[in-house]
């Protein structure tokens, strides 16, 4: 699994010219509605990461018991 680098992680936000894009849902926001899409998007990506992190850990801390 690769680990993504959150911290210096690009976001390029193109601006809405009028030609509907169906690859970007967004395009039609305001830049603070599309701002709070983008922290929202970012909070899902680091929850789930989060999440992975402790199930690799519980499933490694349950081998340690199963170990011992």
């Amino acid at each position: 699994m690769s680990v993504l680098d959150i911290e210096n992680m690009e976001i390029e936000i193109i601006p809405y010219d009028g030609t509907p894009n169906p690859r970007n849902p967004f395009d039609r926001l305001t830049p603070e509605e599309r701002r709070k899409k983008i922290v929202e998007i970012y909070d899902q990506i680091y929850l789930k990461m989060v999440r992975q992190k402790q199930q690799k850990n519980n499933n490694l801390s349950g081998r340690d018991r199963l170990c011992r």
